[in-house]
């Protein structure tokens, strides 16, 4: 798939989020190709469970999803997710208090990080923990690591809830790198778990600076839980560029979109 075609498929989610249901006529008419064009974006977004094919178009699809496992998240996009988390530990300088959100796409910025100085460290994954332990018995990272406390969620190795949110009164970050499952402009950053969207909204409300780290397939979702409008972001790394029709509004509320490559 080109990038105009991944463009189009972003703008395709977009209406749907908005209008539950579009028509492959008036696609066809905004992007100016033909319907069998139209019908293969659709196919393809079907494929990937983000809409249901209807006769005439697509509508949202309307039955619970379910967040994969860490573990099956783990395989997706490794290479998009590797290139966000070069990027994203370009914004970290020496001496910074940063919060390492739970996921997949997070936890590439650790290596990234060995070689600035005087770190610290909070996160809620028990994966990133894990690796930045190792990294500290390896001497490779010198900083500190501080882990949240808080309910414990095996199936997706992290710790959330009231716990969770208590301990974090207690910091002020300079940095927060947020995962999400899903981000619109019109509904913001979103995610399938209360318990995660709630946490994540914490700490972007206490962080300097709030970063989004997400691969390109949640451009254009939207989930059940919002953690925060877009406006409220300062960055957001992806490994695919900004919505065209998003522009102004980034620009606008000064949120940066930064394309890994």
């Amino acid at each position: 798939m080109s990038l105009v075609g991944e463009e189009r498929k972003r703008h395709i989610m977009e209406r749907i989020e908005a209008e539950e249901k579009v028509s492959v006529d008036e696609l066809a008419s905004t992007f100016s190709v033909s319907r069998e064009t139209i019908r293969r974006y659709l196919n393809e977004l079907e494929a990937q469970g983000k809409l249901k094919k209807v006769y005439g178009g697509a509508i949202r699809i309307a039955y619970g999803k379910v967040e994969p496992s860490y573990t099956e998240r783990e395989t997706h996009y490794t290479l998009e997710k590797s290139l966000i988390g070069k990027k994203a530990a370009e914004l970290v300088q020496p001496n910074e208090f940063i919060y390492i959100d739970e996921g997949s796409t997070p936890m590439k910025i650790v290596p990234h990080l060995l070689d600035i100085t005087n770190l610290t460290i909070i996160t809620n994954s028990f994966s990133t923990a894990n690796l930045i332990k190792d990294y500290t018995l390896q001497n490779a990272f010198t900083g500190k690591l501080i882990f949240l406390g808080g309910e414990v969620n095996a199936y997706h190795q992290r710790v959330s809830g009231t716990f969770s949110e208590k301990m974090l009164e207690q910091f002020h970050v300079d940095k927060a790198f947020v995962s999400v499952d899903g981000m619109t402009m019109k509904h913001g950053i979103t995610s399938l778990d209360a318990a995660k969207a709630t946490l994540s909204s914490r700490v972007i409300a206490n962080a300097k600076e709030s970063i989004i780290v997400a691969d390109h397939s949640k451009i254009g979702v939207r989930d059940y839980y919002k953690i925060a409008d877009l406006k409220e972001i300062d960055y957001i790394i992806s490994d695919k560029t900004a919505p065209i029709d998003w522009s102004s509004y980034l620009k606008s509320n000064n949120t940066y979109w930064i394309t890994a490559k």
